[in-house]
């Protein structure tokens, strides 16, 4: 596929809301894109991805969600000189050796145990080495260096975060070997904490985290909870994209952490990670959106629950105090905030496990004892954080474990994701994150409706909703109508999504257009049926 040129409709300037930021050049619509780069300046895999994905596309052998088998390369081959990089194929290695990797193979060859060097160390040693050996463009250069690093904030808080930045601050320089002639100490640890505090998230087309990036346009736009743009990533092209029309010389927004989680959440992410209060025009409203509203009022908690969150007080008296969990002064409202913060602790927990047999298992049970919580407790509205972090990472689990039964309970958690929670999260149809999880049912449905004969799980499915092959072709269409706007036309996922769509027509209407139109008029009475299928599952 032919990479797309770069291509821009925002510039940098000053912004009333912090320091610079990046504003429209052009009306803007909804779906439309803002900017386009082939790629951003830095990219650092994390250290998981190390082994399994390419680091010059960033394409993941395990990647089968987006992409077609034949689009996914079976495995990864590592460089013969620092043996810590790997790459799909050898356009792949010599791009990447051209651009940095040849300044950069030594270092990672020198440097102890590389693979457990932080990925921000990592792309500070990459912003060195590029900056030392003239490869980085003057441009790049002045745009990194104007980004705020925060260093001064940090420096006069002290204590323990304040040591880890100058420690791999001069980790960074002294790995960045020959000695850097332009950086001092100082001077690392203060691009270190840029590093910090503006990367973006490395993801994948369907918004796997795979590492981070750093890019002197795309990370000097501003944060607001209600952001109007979204970054969106296509192996490795980066760009932005436009949640709502933007106007002529309006500020692009983007959210630097999930803005689905509860006001008291947000500030506390923001003012850990960015060192700033959040004042957007949905933090100006405080915890009074449909965020941070319970289902039932804390009073009316039932005295069971009540009681549960007194015992666990007792054994852990800070429980529920935690900033990000408060809920309000109240005894009843403490109790809320400690069934929050044993929520919010579980769902931490059951990221942390790996995905290896074992630990799957346990990260099962995890998550299937938070969902209960949230069930069994009545607090928790649906749509309510964490309890859609619990579905998903459930959803995921289940379809790890290669059991088709898990498959089944994966493919009905998917649906009540679908009908009851993404319009309320992603109200817009071309948000990319419901795009990719409308797609991913699809594939998931795909799958079900085509392996029925020879699963006992997939056929009661298709027994019990005989119209899921209907349900297939909706489904895709639906992709197919909003990947412009989520994605844009041209890219893998777009060219992936409109292949299939156009196959699964021949397959099904054999090119005749008047079948297509009947299934299309069709649709509404299938999905009253595909509704019913979000209610089978209690939570």
């Amino acid at each position: 596929m032919v990479t797309m040129p770069d291509e821009f409709h925002a510039q940098v300037q000053g912004s009333s809301t912090a320091g610079n930021g990046l504003f429209a050049t052009k009306d803007i619509p909804a779906g439309g894109l803002i900017f386009r780069k082939t790629r951003p300046l830095i990219g650092v895999l994390d250290i998981g991805h190390l082994a399994d994905t390419c680091s010059n596309c960033f394409v993941w052998t395990q990647d089968h969600s987006l992409l077609e088998p034949t689009d996914v390369p079976k495995e990864v081959k590592a460089c013969t000189g620092c043996q810590v990089l790997r790459y799909c194929s050898k356009k792949c290695q010599s791009q990447s050796w051209k651009r940095h990797h040849k300044h950069e193979c030594s270092v990672l060859t020198k440097a102890p145990t590389p693979h457990l060097l932080p990925q921000a160390v990592r792309a500070t040693m990459q912003i060195t080495r590029m900056r030392e050996s003239g490869v980085m463009a003057e441009d790049d250069w002045e745009g990194l260096v104007k980004l705020d690093s925060h260093y001064e904030t940090v420096e006069s808080m002290g204590g323990e975060r304040f040591e880890t930045l100058q420690t791999f601050g001069m980790g960074a320089w002294q790995y960045s070997t020959p000695t850097p002639r332009s950086f001092s100490i100082l001077d690392s640890q203060k691009m270190f904490a840029r590093v910090l505090v503006n990367a973006l998230t490395l993801v994948s087309p369907s918004f796997d985290p795979m590492g981070i990036c750093i890019d002197p346009i795309a990370s000097v736009a501003n944060h607001s909870c209600d952001p109007n743009a979204v970054a969106v990533m296509d192996h490795p092209g980066l760009s932005f994209r436009a949640l709502r029309s933007i106007k002529k010389g309006e500020e692009v927004f983007i959210s630097y952490i999930d803005s689905t989680e509860w006001f008291a959440m947000r500030q506390k992410l923001l003012k850990a990670k960015y060192h700033f209060t959040c004042r957007c025009s949905k933090c100006e409203h405080g915890p009074t959106l449909r965020e941070d509203q319970f289902a039932i009022r804390p009073k009316d908690l039932s005295k069971k629950w009540k009681r549960f969150a007194d015992d666990h007080v007792k054994e852990s008296p800070e429980l529920g105090n935690e900033e990000g969990c408060y809920v309000g002064p109240t005894p009843d409202d403490r109790r809320a905030s400690i069934l929050l913060a044993l929520a919010w602790d579980e769902i931490k927990q059951a990221q942390a496990y790996a995905f290896t047999p074992i630990s799957l298992s346990a990260k099962i049970e995890k998550l299937e004892m938070g969902m209960r919580l949230h069930y069994q407790s009545k607090l928790f509205a649906i749509t309510r954080q964490p309890w859609p972090q619990f579905r998903h990472e459930l959803m995921v689990a289940k379809l790890s474990t290669s059991n088709m039964q898990d498959a089944a309970i994966a493919w009905m958690q998917a649906v009540k994701t679908y009908f009851l929670i993404d319009p309320v999260l992603y109200p817009q149809s071309f948000h990319p994150v419901r795009v990719v999880h409308v797609w991913t049912l699809a594939l998931l449905t795909l799958y079900i409706v085509s392996d029925a004969d020879s699963h006992p799980a997939f056929k009661g499915l298709v027994e019990s909703c005989p119209s899921l092959p209907h349900v297939v072709y909706g489904l895709l269409r639906e992709v197919a109508e909003n990947v412009g706007k989520s994605h844009g036309e041209g890219t893998k996922f777009a060219k992936v999504v409109t292949d299939k769509f156009e196959q699964m027509k021949m397959d099904t209407f054999g090119g005749d257009a008047m079948l297509e139109r009947v299934m299309r008029d069709h649709l509404k009475d299938v999905w009253v049926g595909f509704r019913t299928v979000a209610d089978w599952m209690e939570y």
